[in-house]
Formats: structure tokens, sequence, C-alpha cells
């Protein structure tokens, strides 16, 4: 890949394709590109030719393109070029021992994940561009309706291969402020606090995994409620599959329509319901449909106002 032109409405092309190939065309994948290429996007295994003219076998051509995709994801952010100062002669070897371009620091926290990511040293760590899209337009999402806020929250396990997303509810009040979880696949433990006086969920509170890093995020008031319920999920082989729940006028908020009981299934297990319904017998109940869900959002303030959720499609 050498140049990316852009018309007046920014649209990027990619141009001087004189020396690619159909893909279909060559029976070694290994074999379709051997010191072709960029110097300043060429990713850190791209192959040289050997002393018996044959390049190496052992390399996956389509990461390099994920290698390069991180590179001009830097360019748009930062505005500069690749790796200034370094020399050309000794920037293969200065890649190849770790360095990579910074990254401003303004960036959403999420993005910088995904670009990181796309240029690890290690070809099988770096996402398909099946898992980046559908990334890039959930940070794209978040931004716009939620700000850094969302957009900051990280989740995405690339090694699950995740067809489309579909977007269920919210159930709930209008109350409070949006949240969003971002898309997590290897939900690990759910928290639901209430209390046995009100006809709340005062807070909501997922932990998951990423590469051996541990992440929470809570939505609602963690200081209210006397009493908890701790759903631990035993991933990979333990997912969230289903919610239902009802939501209500609260008894300790007048104009307050809160969710006021939950239930969470599993593939394996039902935990709920959890908390109080209203004793007036006004509520409306509320139920996802059966999937792998990946995620939630809503809102909340003094408590979980609404909820709703992510599934996604596997394939």
């Amino acid at each position: 890949m050498v140049n990316i032109t852009t018309n007046t409405l920014f649209v990027a092309k990619v141009a001087d394709l004189g020396l690619g190939k159909v893909k279909n065309t060559s029976a070694v994948l290994g074999r379709q590109t051997a010191d072709v290429g960029t110097t300043l996007w060429m990713a850190p295994e791209t192959p040289h030719v050997d002393a018996m003219g044959s390049p190496s076998d052992r390399f996956h051509p389509m990461k390099l393109d994920v290698y390069s995709f991180g590179i001009i994801c830097y360019e748009i952010l930062s505005r500069e070029d690749p790796f200034q100062g370094v020399m050309r002669t000794q920037l293969r070897g200065y890649v190849q021992a770790g360095n990579r371009p910074q990254l401003p620091d303004e960036i959403p926290r999420r993005l910088d994940i995904l670009i990181n990511t796309c240029w690890d040293g290690n070809p099988l760590h770096r996402p398909d561009f099946a898992a980046i899209c559908p990334e890039l337009r959930f940070i794209k999402l978040g931004l716009l309706s939620g700000g850094l806020n969302i957009a900051n929250n990280i989740g995405l396990d690339f090694n699950l291969k995740i067809g489309p997303i579909e977007v269920q509810g919210p159930s709930g009040g209008i109350g409070g402020a949006p949240f969003c979880s971002g898309i997590i696949t290897n939900i690990k433990r759910i928290r639901l606090q209430y209390d046995a006086t009100a006809t709340n969920i005062w807070y909501f509170k997922m932990e998951y995994n990423i590469n051996k890093t541990y992440f929470s995020v809570g939505f609602g008031t963690h200081n209210y409620g006397t009493e908890y319920i701790d759903i631990d999920i035993d991933e990979p082989s333990e997912y969230v599959t289903q919610i239902e729940g009802s939501f209500g006028t609260s008894i300790n908020l007048p104009g307050d329509i809160p969710v006021s009981t939950l239930t969470i299934h599993t593939n394996k297990k039902t935990h709920g319901p959890i908390g109080r319904s209203s004793m007036t017998g006004t509520e409306t109940k509320f139920k996802s449909s059966f999937g792998r869900i990946v995620g939630f959002y809503g809102r909340c303030a003094h408590g979980l106002d609404q909820i709703g959720c992510f599934i996604a499609h596997e394939y």
C-alpha cells in the first residue's frame, strides 16, 4: 500500500495497486508478498526473499494489512508521519524491537486499545477487519451519543468472532443520565444491589477480564441498598443469554419509574428475580430475546432507571 488519497468530501481511496495480485490466484498465501511495500507501513514480520529466492511461508498476509491500518490510524489522529527521526535503514530493526508511534493522549481509551492491538508484534494477536469494523462503529456511536465516558469503556475480546450486534430495549423510566457498558464478550460477574424496603435496583455492576487485566463498570448508586447478590459467570463456557424484569413507580422516590426487579439468565442457570416488586400492581414487565448478551445500556441516577442490552450473533 503506497497512497491513500482523499477528495474534497474526505472520501479515502487506496491507490497505486500496480504490483497487487488477486488472492485466489496464489496457491500459497505466504508467497503473495515479499520485498514489496513501503517501509513505514510494513509489519515487522513482512518477509524478505531468502538466498534461494523464495519468500518465507510463515506469515499471515491478511494481518499485514491490519498492521498497516494501525499505522494509518496514527497518521489520521496525530496528523504526523510515523517514525519521524528514525532512519529508513534502521526502521525495520526499530519496529521489530517493538517500537511503535506514540498515539495522542486525548483519543478514547477504547480506540487506543484497538490501534495497539492492530499493530501488535504477534500477527496472531491482531484482530480481523470483521472485528475491527463493528468496533469502530461502536466507538463512533459512543462518541456521538455519550462522549468519552462511553468510548473509553473497553471490553471487546477480539478472539471471539461475533457477527451483527442487535440492540434490545431499553425498558424503564426516562430519568437519570445515559450509560453504556460497551461491548463486553467475557462478563465474569454481575452484582445487583437492592433492599427490602424499596422498589429500586440501586446499583448494577459488571466485572470482566481482558488480556488478563481486570476491569469493572457500575451504574447507579453503589452506597444505596442494604442487600446485594453476586452472579458469578463461569466464562467462557457460561455466558448471559437473556434478561427480564419489571419497572414501575418508586415508593421511595415519587415521580421516578425505576427498574424494580431483574432476572439474569445464563446458558446454565437462572438468577432471580432479584429486587422487590411494587405493591400497587402497576408494574410493567419486560424480557429480552434469547442470545448471547455482550453489554448493557440504559439510564441511571439514584438507581437503575432503565436497562437494555446488546445481543451478539456468533458466526
